[in-house]
């Protein structure tokens, strides 16, 4: 059953999405949609490093300049992310808007999200066994210089 949370991230979902201990969280992949020009989906896969939350009503997001994705952002400025494992499942629908290139990230651009409304949805008869997880890294990017970028988002 879907729960309207209000425009601020619940404690928990706060607290994952601002970690920066290394573990399971990164092993995550976190779902986007945003919508193309024609008005159909399209839908993206994020690793944990990729979005960060700054505090319950901003995350800053990743993306790679020439995805349609981005384009899409940055003309609709409209975001839903979808985050579902054994521990929490939430729908996060955000505003967005570009901010300056990051250097050690010369083809992804930047992302500033307000978070708009945040749904819950769950049931207690019936529980998430898994959500969906990944291993291994961009091969664009070294996973070392993630790890920079990822601090660097941080840091902001």
């Amino acid at each position: 059953m879907s729960k309207n949370l209000g425009a601020t991230l619940p404690e928990d979902l706060l607290d994952f999405l601002s970690s920066t201990e290394p573990g399971e969280k990164f092993k995550q992949v976190i779902l986007f949609s945003t919508t193309d020009e024609d008005g159909w989906p399209r839908h993206g896969l994020l690793s944990a490093r990729e979005v960060f939350a700054k505090d319950s009503k901003r995350l800053l997001l990743l993306l790679y300049s020439n995805s349609h994705s981005s384009a899409n952002l940055q003309r609709e400025g409209k975001i839903s992310i979808v985050l579902v494992n054994p521990n929490m499942s939430y729908y996060v629908f955000c505003k967005a808007r570009p901010l300056s290139p990051l250097p050690d990230a010369p083809s992804e651009t930047l992302f500033e999200l307000t978070v708009e409304k945040v749904v819950e949805d769950s049931l207690a008869t019936a529980r998430i066994l898994t959500g969906i997880t990944f291993e291994g890294y961009d091969p664009g990017m070294t996973q070392e210089n993630r790890k920079i970028v990822f601090q660097q988002l941080v840091d902001m």
